[in-house]
């Protein structure tokens, strides 16, 4: 008897094209839609909320982008993208609309790619994917933020397809087509957010799964490419912010960071300052002893506050230091700390005290990849987080009464999303059990099987990064919301084919 699992990997091959796979009539249908669906979702956002909102993060964009140049705070990725926008309309309702419609665009197509490699035939999976994808309150409301979530997202979705092509694909040009437009959008997520500097590590293990059996020479050079692209990225970022501040660092805000991190551990340790060898850092550290005034933290959460409040040590210290150097500039001071005393004084912290930076900020934070209690844009529309001025500088806005919204619904909504990511998320680690349990009867072929596993390892990859970098936010957890979707389908879609087969006594 031939082999079951051979069997049903042959009848499982993909031999029609995705092009073709699209113009089918049931996907042209599927597609239109999940169009329409939008649309209506589209003008419903706009009535509710005709202007976006935004965070004090939205500041530092805008400005950037007024004077056309990084700003030695966030990436200027998107900042160029506001740049590009100005170019052909100088309305804010103009970055909304082309937010929310490449947003859509991406996840309609994403949602489309998981159906095609998957062979997702079942109607009702295919209606799950596609209602549970498209009805996402978080990504939706993002795309009506002065905010780079929502463009990092939807090009974090067209980035993981392209990965996924590169790895099906049994064609070499079109392998090499997909991995050179999968190492261009690396390079504008990079640009974006310096959260895709892991990324770099997902493209890797996607060129394992596509060449290492087929060619070691080719899976070195495939893996060198993204290399010396995030490592020039990297080198002109040092560069530029050197140039700027006479810091030779990657990012000042990730020293910040990392003390914000500490912060959470130092009410609970005694602290031997003889033990810190440098100067600048036990200076900081005995003010932070002195000074003795921590933040309320929410249960099984962090929080980023440390950064922001002034009240708190980071910021009273950075004014102490420029009351000391009157000539130094707040942003060179600023820059200084984080790479010369806050990012020394976190490492400190996690590696002299690693059981208490573990039980205070490592597994607290972990929880909240579960159930992120803390986020600064969902709860209600705020526009006074942001300057007007700067907004009315850069936007066709006449006057201050412009912006308002016409419901608090995302506020009254906001407070039952943890619950939903608390579901999502353990539904998501149970269809992974699931997956393993039903691996010896499998529909799926091993390229399909190496393409759910690159999708895992990339999930699982975040969460693990959003625990170790920084407060989780449910708007941070809305890149891998319809990846985690996907791999929930097709674990389940694997589950009733393992329980066909079973049924029939094969």
């Amino acid at each position: 008897m031939t082999d079951i699992r051979s069997n049903i990997e042959n009848e499982k091959k993909i031999t029609k094209t995705f092009f073709h796979f699209l113009t089918e009539k049931v996907q042209i249908k599927s597609t239109l839609y999940l169009l329409l669906t939008y649309l209506f979702i589209y003008f419903i956002l706009i009535y509710l909320y005709p202007y976006p909102d935004g965070i004090s993060d939205s500041n530092g964009y805008i400005d950037a982008a007024i004077q056309g140049q990084y700003t030695g705070y966030r990436p200027f990725g998107y900042s160029e993208f506001l740049i590009l926008l100005h170019n052909y309309s100088n309305s804010i309702s103009f970055v909304v609309l082309v937010q929310f419609w490449l947003n859509a665009f991406s996840s309609i197509l994403f949602i489309q790619g998981i159906k095609y490699l998957f062979k997702i035939e079942k109607r009702y999976l295919k209606l799950s994917l596609e209602f549970l994808s498209v009805f996402s309150i978080t990504s939706i409301y993002l795309s009506n933020c002065l905010l780079s979530d929502s463009l990092f997202t939807s090009l974090t979705y067209f980035w993981i397809l392209t990965g996924l092509g590169f790895i099906h694909t049994s064609s070499s040009s079109k392998k090499t087509i997909f991995f050179l437009i999968h190492l261009v959008l690396l390079g504008f997520l990079f640009s974006i957010r310096f959260t895709a500097l892991f990324y770099l590590f997902i493209t890797i293990l996607f060129a394992f799964f596509a060449l290492f059996k087929i060619s070691k020479i080719r899976f070195l050079l495939f893996c060198l490419l993204p290399i010396m692209l995030i490592f020039g990225l990297y080198n002109k970022q040092t560069n530029t912010t050197e140039e700027l501040t006479g810091v030779s660092t990657f990012s000042g805000f990730s020293g910040w960071q990392m003390a914000n991190n500490a912060m959470h551990v130092v009410q609970y340790i005694k602290i031997d300052t003889n033990s810190i060898e440098n100067e600048e850092v036990k200076k900081f550290t005995q003010f932070v002893i002195r000074y003795n005034k921590f933040l309320p933290v929410p249960h099984l959460n962090t929080t980023p506050e440390y950064i922001w409040t002034k009240e708190a040590a980071l910021k009273k210290y950075l004014y102490f230091q420029l009351n000391e150097n009157r000539n130094t500039s707040y942003l060179d001071e600023w820059t200084y700390l984080g790479k010369n005393v806050y990012s020394k004084f976190g490492t400190f912290i996690m590696f002299h005290y690693p059981i208490e930076y573990l039980r205070y900020y490592l597994l607290p934070n972990m929880a909240g990849v579960f159930y992120p209690r803390y986020d600064d844009v969902l709860p209600e529309y705020e526009t006074n987080t942001f300057s007007k001025e700067l907004i009315k500088n850069w936007f066709d806005i006449e006057t201050e009464s412009s912006f308002y919204s016409n419901s608090s619904l995302i506020g009254k909504v906001s407070k039952y999303l943890p619950l939903q990511r608390l579901i999502l998320t353990i539904v998501f680690f149970l269809s992974i059990i699931t997956k393993v349990v039903t691996t010896r009867k499998s529909c799926y072929n091993k390229n399909q099987n190496n393409l759910y596993k690159a999708l895992i390892f990339f999930i699982i990859s975040f969460m693990l990064f959003q625990s170790f970098a920084a407060t989780c936010f449910i708007r941070h957890a809305v890149t891998m919301h319809i990846g985690t979707i996907a791999a929930i389908i097709i674990s389940v879609n694997e589950l009733f084919n393992f329980l066909s087969i079973k049924k029939s006594g094969q």
